[in-house]
Order: structure tokens, then C-alpha cells, then sequence
């Protein structure tokens, strides 16, 4: 084999590992930032479920203290009454997963 041909294969080789390696970095690079922006989504909206679940008690405590209703069902019911807990909650992450058994 000449040294031309040994010369050039290596050179295309290593062209070949450099790109996988850049590929790869990069690959890893968005995927680390879009878990993260998804994160901070979840965490977001639960902040928003707590907030209005915080607002809607305190409202309801409040009426209980000015009013006393002998029927639960009399009890005033908004939107909130609904929310899906089960599905705010759902253990998707390892930590969660084992914080949860």
C-alpha cells in the first residue's frame, strides 16, 4: 500500500471520528436543555395548580368562617372543583419514583 493512500484513510478517519464526536456533544447538549425546559414547564404549572388551589381554600375557609352551612353539597363550587390531581402528579422522574414507594 503506498503511504498516499495510508495518509489520506487516516485523515478521513479521524474527519469521520471528529464529526461523531462533535454529532454526539451537541446531541447530548439539546437534550440536556430541553429536559430541563421541560421541567421548568411542569414546574411551572404545578406553581399555577398550587396557586389557584391555595387561593380557592382560602376563599372557602373564609366563607365557612362568616357562614355555617349544615350541607356540604351547599358548599359553593367553581371550576377548581375538578382538577386533576392524578395527573399533576404522576411520578415520571427515578427520584420521584422512589420517593413514592
Amino acid at each position: 500500500m503506498d503511504a498516499a493512500y495510508i495518509s489520506a484513510l487516516s485523515a478521513l478517519g479521524g474527519a469521520t471520528i471528529g464529526g461523531l464526536a462533535s454529532f454526539g456533544s451537541s446531541w447530548l447538549t439539546q437534550r440536556t436543555q430541553l429536559r430541563f425546559a421541560h421541567h421548568e414547564a411542569i414546574k411551572a404549572k404545578r406553581e399555577a395548580l398550587y396557586t389557584e388551589f391555595i387561593d380557592e381554600a382560602s376563599r372557602l375557609y373564609g366563607d365557612a368562617l362568616g357562614h355555617q352551612k349544615d350541607e356540604v353539597a351547599a358548599a359553593p363550587s367553581g371550576p377548581s372543583r375538578d382538577w386533576p390531581l392524578s395527573t399533576s402528579f404522576r411520578p415520571t422522574d427515578r427520584r420521584c419514583r422512589r420517593r413514592s414507594r
